[in-house]
């Protein structure tokens, strides 16, 4: 709805009532991410979310989010659920191609959900918490590059 309103946001009350029909904002997404979270503190997602500018980030929370959080929008390849449903977040769990496990507190098992749907999980080394999950990757603090490469490895072969 907000890339809607972005478009139509500058034209002409005369433009919008002729229904003049415009391109959709959102390129298509080489990818989905989630990322469940009790708080506001996300390791390294502004640098996660610029160099993945191709990918789209699903952010869910079952209370609302703070204004850190929803300072996100910004980037067009950020989605944000907050007083996220159960139902919306099992729907996000099978959507989505991986979980990035980038919050210091763990809440949902979202990574066991995600390991047994064969999913890969990628975390930084000051929030992991691998529980012997085989596709669990977990990168230094500072490595963002190598990440980012990984996750580009996944999804263009």
């Amino acid at each position: 709805m907000r890339d809607i309103w972005w478009q139509y946001r500058n034209l002409s009350w005369e433009n919008v009532l002729s229904r003049r029909l415009l391109e959709p904002v959102r390129p298509k997404s080489k990818g989905e991410f989630f990322t469940f979270t009790p708080t506001d503190d996300l390791f390294n997602i502004k640098s996660l979310i610029k160099q993945l500018s191709e990918y789209t980030f699903n952010i869910a929370a079952w209370v609302p989010m703070s204004s850190k959080l929803i300072s996100l929008l910004e980037y067009p390849n950020v989605r944000l659920y907050s007083r996220v449903s159960e139902g919306r977040v099992q729907q996000l769990v099978r959507k989505c191609d991986l979980y990035l496990d980038i919050n210091s507190l763990k809440e949902g098992g979202f990574s066991d959900k995600f390991s047994y749907l064969g999913k890969p999980i990628f975390s930084f080394a000051s929030v992991a918490r691998p529980n012997n999950h085989q596709n669990y990757h977990v990168f230094a603090d500072n490595d963002i590059h190598g990440m980012v490469k990984a996750i580009n490895k996944i999804f263009n072969g």
